[in-house]
């Protein structure tokens, strides 16, 4: 049987987007992402929990519509994997939890207005086909 890493998560972004480099030439976007679940207590008062998550976008045409749409506050909607790793730094191990939006598959949508649009916007198209009109189309 197979098995399935797949995460979602609607939270406010925290870091404006930044885009990196890796060695091999491809493009990536980091930024942080909160997301906030609210709990009533015992004695009835109301305690709020912010968990903060790593994010790391793949996707070329994602990178590209996010552009300067993720900035701090932002509210958007991931899908991606969560991905473990781990390094040495100064002799000690260091590890890292990271929602990745991988370059085929997962989504990014912007929660809010842009452009004067209020419904979410998807970014990039997944390497399938192209998402903008093409009039040679014969149908």
């Amino acid at each position: 049987m197979s098995s399935i890493n797949r995460v979602i998560l609607i939270g406010n972004v925290g870091k404006d987007g930044e885009v990196k480099t890796f060695p091999s030439g491809d493009q990536f976007m980091e930024f942080s992402l909160a997301t906030n679940e609210s709990y009533k207590t015992k004695q009835g008062e109301w305690k709020d929990i912010t968990q903060w998550h790593q994010v790391k976008v793949l996707n070329s045409a994602k990178i590209k519509f996010l552009g300067d749409r993720v900035r701090k506050g932002a509210k958007l909607y991931i899908e991606g994997q969560v991905e473990y790793r781990s390094w040495e730094q100064d002799g000690q191990k260091r590890y890292m939890t990271e929602i990745v939006v991988p370059k085929f598959g997962g989504d990014v949508k912007v929660m809010e207005k842009h452009g004067g649009s209020t419904a979410p916007q998807s970014g990039g198209n997944d390497g399938w086909g192209d998402s903008s009109p093409n009039d040679d189309v014969p149908f």
